[in-house]
């Protein structure tokens, strides 16, 4: 269940993203995506959810995944600056953010959020995608807004992660099914939004 059990390969353009296909174990990746969580605590846009912290805790897979993963955050960290090319002896941020996300299936040439870069705070992101294989364009990467464009489908057991910087401009658009998806998230030591929901057990293992 560990996310970083494959080595990744890489897009070089417009910007470097590290890519794992068929990340987790076929079967665990397709029982989270039938079981996914149902109560969120924001509404991010119309039709755009996502429950911050571990969910479905009852649910024995969903603990073992959750635990799997956020006990070896550092590992994840640390590997995760070693595929991208930074410095792997960095303290100057933690992977201390964990989302559910969940979009409703909608027009997938309608954007569930257009051009932009991520919040200064983020230093590596990671998303998981969960939902089914298609041609639908869920991802697009540029060097500026619109220029340089690199489209990627949506396709179920993939994670992405990134160095987000104010160069990694990207969009993502809603699909003709339900779009679901978890972010983690590795955040300057400086951000005031460190384990949003993290049960107090877990903040300090």
């Amino acid at each position: 269940m560990f996310l970083l059990d494959k080595v990744p390969e890489y897009i070089d353009k417009p910007w470097e993203m590290a890519v794992i296909d068929d990340c987790l174990p076929q079967e665990t990746a397709d029982y989270l995506r039938d079981n996914w969580p149902t109560q969120f605590d924001d509404e991010i846009n119309q039709n755009y959810y996502q429950r911050l912290g571990p969910a479905n805790m009852q649910d024995p897979i969903f603990k073992e995944f959750f635990e799997e993963n956020w006990n070896r955050r550092e590992e994840i960290k640390v590997m995760a600056h070693s595929y991208l090319g930074l410095c792997t002896t960095t303290f100057d941020n933690q992977l201390s953010r964990w989302n559910w996300m969940y979009c409703n299936k909608d027009n997938n040439t309608k954007l569930v959020r257009d051009w932009h870069t991520d919040n200064a705070d983020k230093k590596i992101q990671f998303i998981l995608y969960l939902g089914e294989d298609t041609d639908y364009t869920t991802f697009e990467m540029g060097d500026s807004e619109g220029e340089n464009v690199k489209s990627l489908p949506f396709k179920h057991n993939r994670l992405v992660f990134w160095h987000a910087t104010e160069k990694s401009f990207h969009r993502f658009y809603f699909t003709k099914f339900p779009r679901k998806t978890l972010n983690l998230t590795c955040l300057y030591n400086r951000s005031t939004e460190h384990y949003w929901n993290i049960p107090d057990e877990y903040t300090n293992s």
